[in-house]
Formats: C-alpha cells, structure tokens, sequence
C-alpha cells in the first residue's frame, strides 16, 4: 500500500543511533556489485542505474555522520567528520540518475567549523572506506549550505557571507590531490551591487523608513546568504537573508555572470529552503513564513502560495510529481502541483510527537486537526530527502538478497528530528 493511501502516516522504521539533533541527510546511490560479489564486476554492470542501492548518510549537530544501510537498519559506518553542526552532505558524480565516473565515490561533508572536507566513501575496489581526501576552508558562519555541479562548487565568500565564490574541484580526481591545482573560478561575487549596477532591477523596499522598532528583523542590502542551489551548469538559486531570491546565469570559466530575476516574496524573512523539481523545472522556496514561491527556471516567473494549517516551513523535498513540506510545528505534508495552474493540490498529512517509536499507531496526523499540537508533545522536524525507486533486472534478482532487491525497488522519505532520530516512509 502506498504512503498516501494510508491515513496513519506511522513510519515503516525509526533510525536510532544519533545523541544530537539531526542537521543534514542525503541518499547515496552505491553499485550493488559493490556489495555483492556474485555479480559481475565489467563496466556495463557498473554503469547500469538499476543496480544502484541506495543508502542514508545523515548528520548531526555534533558533526557526526552515519551511512545508514536501509536493508539491515544499521549503521554500516560512523565518523566525526566535523568538530560542530554539519550543514550540507553531497554526493558527487551521481546527479539526476547521471553517473561521473570521475567523481563517483565521492561525497561532500561541510559543517560549521569552517570546513568543506571531501571523503572517499568507497574505493575502485568496491569497499567502503570513508576516508578524508582533502579539507577545503571554508565560511560557515551564516548557515548557508555549499552546492555542486559537475566540477564547479558554489559557497559563501571566505571573508563576506553576503557574496560568493565558485571552485573548480576537478583536482579530488587525481590519483594525489594536490593543493596547487585547486583553482577559485570566480571570487567574492555580490549580487545585490551587480543587479543594481545593471539598471534592470530596483529595491524600493530598502530605501523605506525604519520602523520605529528596532527589534523588528530587517536588513539592508540582501544580507547574508542563506540556501545556494545549482539548478543546471549555467543557472544558480540564491536565496538571502532579507528574503530575497536571486536566479544567476553564470560561466566560471570566464568569470561572467548575468542577474536574471530577483524576488522580494518573502521579504523581510530569511530565506530558509531552496529546492529544484527538474521533472517540472521549477524551484521552491520557503522562509520561516506558511507560503512558498514558486520559480520557473525557463521563463523566471515567480508565484507566491500561501497554505493554511501548517505554520512556519522549516524545509521542502521534492520526488516525481509530489512536493512535501516540513514545518516548525512537527507538521510533514505531502502536495502535487499542477503548473498549468500553479495551484497545489493537497494528500494528506502527519507528525511525530515525542517519544513514538515505529510501530505506534494511537498517534495519527490529520490536516483539519487546527487546534495545533500541544506543548511539548511534538519534535520539531529539521531536515529531509527522498530517493526514488528503481526495478532489478530479472537477471539479477537471483543473485541479491531479498532484502537488498527491496530496498533497491522502494522509495523512501527520510526525515530527521530534533531529538536525533530519523523517520523513514516508504512507497511514497
């Protein structure tokens, strides 16, 4: 039966292994001939989507990082990868079902010690190894992410959290990484001066009298960089401190770079979710306010939503034609949207109060339940993704276990709390 087909919303398995919040979650893909030695081990099977597993890797605010297998439940590893809350996890080589052998086996930690720290997560050989390849300083004091697309990495500015530097990473591929061919494409690029200087855009919002109360969040300028989201080679999101979200056409290369829109729907709230729909092009995002903008990457429109019954949005995932936010108040909503209209249509909902273990079904999320969860009875949800399923070829069923052969033909929800436990839903 499908998640949205059951009205209980209780989580197929629960994930206990973190002490501290969780703060980043990612689904790896691994080639099951990694695992399996029965299968083998020529290039075409490598290279063949179907036989990837997915496995979690997921962070908390102490800077540990768990692989997470989701046919034992386990942790198959576990590091202190930072020495404080880890703020983004990526896989390399592995982006909307394309495979980089070059990067391939890479991943990407990154976390408020002002590191960017790059990991070896299994080797040529197919073993896991989760070893440090190189350790890139990085800016962490705004919370912003890091993005990558194919070899160039977004990031805030080392010495200004309002603007931005692009790396050319293509030197983690050598057989010795090598500190002299790590390369700054483009340095400390300010958005907010470029638009302004282009005559295109203007920002009456920031030349208004300050209210009279000072304690009221509001900057000059954009501020700091909040969310920083690759949407293809050319085109970056950004969304800022002020609220603003500004969509770039870019080229490191050359170190050229044009300002294509720039929006103020969640002014003056910071920016708090990015996310990209490649199916349907189009990007989301989300403050701490109950409405999301959605973009369109081809024409640069922007339409605000407002929602009802759900509070402040904490974070947006999206899968196929579904799109599931997450809020403040312990809230996990599941949505279609319909471009044609831009108007969401509502499934269904849930949330996890404190202390529920799988299994405990008195506990149900209902959307037309208004009177709000109690004090203190739900955990506050702080991040999420979603992996799709794949099918095994019939040739290589017999060779998996039954266990794997699942994981590899399901589809997950991965959401981590508050409390370091990560929720996990299946068949969405």
């Amino acid at each position: 039966m499908s998640l949205l087909d059951d009205d209980s919303k209780v989580p197929d398995f629960v994930l206990r292994k973190h002490t501290k919040p969780i703060t980043a979650l990612e689904f790896v893909r691994v080639p099951i001939a990694m695992q399996r030695r029965a299968i083998t081990n020529d290039k075409e099977t490598h290279d063949h989507s179907l036989t990837l597993k997915p496995f979690l890797l997921s962070g908390d605010q102490e800077g540990n990082v768990k692989l997470w297998d989701m046919a034992t439940r386990r942790p198959a590893i576990e590091r202190q990868c930072h020495q404080s809350h880890i703020l983004t996890i990526l896989q390399l080589g592995a982006r909307d079902g394309i495979i980089d052998h070059r990067y391939f086996g890479l991943i990407i930690t990154h976390g408020r010690d002002n590191c960017v720290k790059f990991w070896r997560l299994f080797d040529q050989q197919g073993k896991f190894t989760f070893t440090q390849v190189y350790d890139l300083p990085e800016n962490a004091l705004n919370f912003s992410n890091v993005d990558v697309m194919e070899n160039e990495l977004i990031a805030p500015n080392t010495m200004n959290s309002n603007a931005f530097d692009v790396y050319d990473i293509e030197f983690i591929t050598d057989d010795v990484v090598n500190d002299h061919r790590l390369v700054r494409d483009m340095e400390a690029v300010d958005v907010f001066e470029a638009a302004s200087a282009s005559g295109k855009f203007t920002f009456e919002e920031f030349t208004l009298k300050r209210d009279s109360d000072e304690s009221v969040n509001r900057v000059d300028k954009f501020g700091i960089i909040m969310k920083l989201l690759w949407v293809s080679d050319d085109t970056v999101y950004i969304g800022y401190e002020s609220g603003h979200v500004a969509s770039i056409r870019i080229n490191p290369k050359s170190k050229k770079y044009e300002v294509l829109s720039v929006t103020k729907h969640h002014y003056p709230q910071p920016v708090l979710s990015l996310s990209y729909d490649p199916v349907q092009n189009i990007v989301i995002s989300a403050s701490i306010a109950s409405q999301i903008v959605i973009y369109d990457v081809s024409t640069q429109a922007a339409t605000a939503i407002k929602l009802d019954n759900i509070g402040k949005i904490s974070s947006i995932s999206t899968i196929k034609d579904k799109l599931v936010l997450s809020s403040w108040s312990g809230l996990i909503m599941f949505y279609t949207f319909d471009k044609s209209t831009y108007t969401l249509e509502y499934h269904h909902s849930f949330k996890k109060p404190k202390g529920m273990i799988a299994g405990d079904l008195n506990i149900m999320g209902n959307l037309q339940d208004t009177t709000g969860p109690k004090k203190n009875t739900v955990t506050k949800p702080n991040c999420m993704t979603m992996v799709e399923r794949s099918t095994v070829p019939l040739s290589l069923k017999s060779k998996l276990s039954r266990r794997d052969v699942t994981v590899i033909e399901s589809s997950f929800l991965s959401v981590g709390y508050d409390d370091g436990t990560i929720s996990i839903y299946t068949d969405l």
